[in-house]
């Protein structure tokens, strides 16, 4: 895989292990299964990961420029759309493949009040900032163009094929606990970046959406969110 591939995959994919991580070793032994408390012990580990690869690629990403924040009705609908997912998102809490609603990240499980402050901060700003970052380098900027052709950076930002839509819209809600939310989004973000032709737009769209997400969290407890 060349340079600017790997640069787009790599944080998404090691991200995505470590979400794999359980449910793999499940697979091998049920002793082997990690509690979920343990688990987001190594969030600081999970998210931090992706955001050093993306400091050691940052050179690769000419698509992502602040300048384009300054298009202000295309920043406008970025917010909007933003608004609209999360509001959509918690009215869609249906879950699929389970019945059990997924645990989230709990900070009350921190017993020390300072740990809980601090691995709260890092799961706001890894969920609000890093993970719009890496997604939509990869679903967007990635792979919507990759499925265009090989050479996907010589694809026009914002190109689409009827099937690069729906397939990155359905692979989006895969990968998310609540299914026909992800679709949701994808959908969502698949039109932004077809009408904003940028990665920029999409990351604040994103970006909109979980640190709505967050805020809810944090006010509702709701944390099957996280």
């Amino acid at each position: 895989m060349h340079i600017p591939a790997l640069a787009r995959v790599l944080p998404f994919a090691t991200f995505m292990l470590f979400i794999a991580l359980p449910e793999t070793l499940g697979f091998l032994s049920q002793s082997l299964v990690p509690a979920p408390e343990t688990m987001q012990h190594f969030y600081p580990v999970q998210i931090g990961i992706p955001l050093l690869l993306m400091l050691v690629f940052r050179k690769q990403y000419i698509e992502l420029s602040l300048s384009e924040l300054g298009r202000f009705a295309h920043t406008a609908l970025s917010i909007a759309t933003g608004i609209v997912v999360y509001i959509l998102w918690i009215h869609m809490d249906w879950a699929v493949f389970s019945s059990t609603p997924s645990p989230g990240f709990r900070p009350h499980l921190f017993d020390n009040p300072s740990i809980r402050i601090i691995m709260t901060a890092i799961r706001v700003f890894g969920a609000a900032i890093v993970v719009p970052l890496f997604e939509e380098l990869f679903w967007r900027s990635f792979l919507t163009r990759y499925l265009a052709g090989r050479d996907f950076m010589a694809v026009p930002q914002g190109t689409f094929t009827v099937f690069t839509f729906t397939a990155t819209a359905l692979l989006f809600g895969l990968e998310h606990t609540y299914l026909f939310a992800g679709i949701m989004a994808g959908i969502a973000y698949n039109l932004l970046y077809r009408q904003t032709r940028s990665t920029t737009q999409c990351v604040l769209s994103h970006a909109v959406t979980n640190g709505l997400l967050c805020l809810h969290v944090l006010t509702t407890e709701e944390w099957h969110y996280w």
